[in-house]
């Protein structure tokens, strides 16, 4: 085994742990600089720097599970999760913080296929419809989950294949899913149209806006039309 992956005997110093991390990262892409694909890493400044760099130290050893321990994280992440509400138009509702996009649309599957136990206890294989474009964190739950997938190939325009999707589906579908927007095109699924058809059919329904998602409100109050439910 080569001596750098074994535990080391001694500590480091300070300076030699500083130095350390300092040449670690010189090959790491400057996301200060804007333009970084494929990666959520966002620069909104130098105040939201820093400031986020002090509300790190001060809560750095904080636990969110311990809300009781900790009324203060709980009351972060439900202003948080409030705001984020607004911001979506949503009438009530309630939303919880986590970990990032995998861990969110695993606890989304999740949560269907415990409805679905219990909605719809004679789907013995549960399955889910998606189309290509969604994002591969399904597939990794459904994996988890023992759910069946099935992808649709999208449209010339990257939305979904409403005919095909539609055809799709059967008796064992509990999960459908459309991105709002994709993560790799950044194109707006027809959600209405696809959220119309769950609810007729008896299907759990799940929006993967993600980061996008949360773009979108500004960009609406800007005067731009966000249109989720034209599949023309």
């Amino acid at each position: 085994m080569h001596e750098d992956r074994w535990l080391p005997a001694q500590g480091l110093e300070e300076s030699a742990i500083l130095e350390a991390m300092e040449n670690a990262r010189r090959g790491d892409v400057d996301w200060r600089g804007g333009r970084l694909p494929g990666f959520y890493v966002h620069f909104a400044g130098d105040e939201v720097d820093r400031i986020g760099k002090r509300a790190l130290e001060m809560f750095h050893a904080t636990n969110a599970l311990g809300s009781g321990a900790f009324p203060s994280i709980k009351r972060f992440e439900r202003e948080v999760a409030d705001w984020s509400l607004s911001l979506m138009h949503a009438d009530g509702g309630t939303a919880s913080i986590t970990s990032g996009g995998t861990e969110s649309i695993f606890i989304a599957m999740k949560a269907a296929r415990e409805w679905a136990r219990s909605n719809r206890p004679e789907v013995t294989r549960p399955k889910m419809v998606i189309s290509h474009s969604a994002h591969p964190a399904f597939d990794k739950a459904a994996k988890y989950l023992s759910i069946d997938v099935e992808r649709i190939a999208p449209r010339d325009d990257f939305k979904v294949d409403m005919d095909a999707f539609v055809a799709a589906l059967d008796d064992r579908t509990i999960f459908i899913a459309g991105s709002a927007p994709q993560f790799t095109m950044g194109v707006f699924d027809q959600i209405e149209e696809l959220a119309s058809i769950a609810m007729s059919r008896n299907i759990w329904f799940h929006t993967d806006a993600c980061v996008g998602g949360f773009l979108s409100p500004f960009a609406e109050q800007n005067g731009h039309a966000i249109l989720f439910g034209i599949s023309g």
